[in-house]
């Protein structure tokens, strides 16, 4: 469950779904979740701090950094 969180970033897969919430002032901690799809389609156990799914949480951060890049950064003509 997500406190405070007020910004969202999130990327999906066909099986996983990893959502990053970002609280602009700082005031709390940075809060994730991880979703298997397949075995937990209502998205009802979040995995993401389950030691077991580390590495998973990690390579979705990652690809959404990524996208982040390409797709967010303001390029100057």
């Amino acid at each position: 469950m997500v406190t405070s969180a007020n910004r969202i970033r999130t990327i999906r897969t066909e099986e996983w779904k990893y959502n990053f919430y970002i609280d602009a002032l700082g005031a709390y901690a940075d809060q994730f979740e991880l979703y298997d799809l397949v075995n937990d389609p209502d998205e009802m156990v979040n995995l993401a701090y389950e030691p077991a799914y580390q590495e998973k949480r990690e390579q979705l951060a990652h690809q959404l950094k990524q996208l982040e890049r390409d797709k967010l950064l303001v390029r100057a003509q």
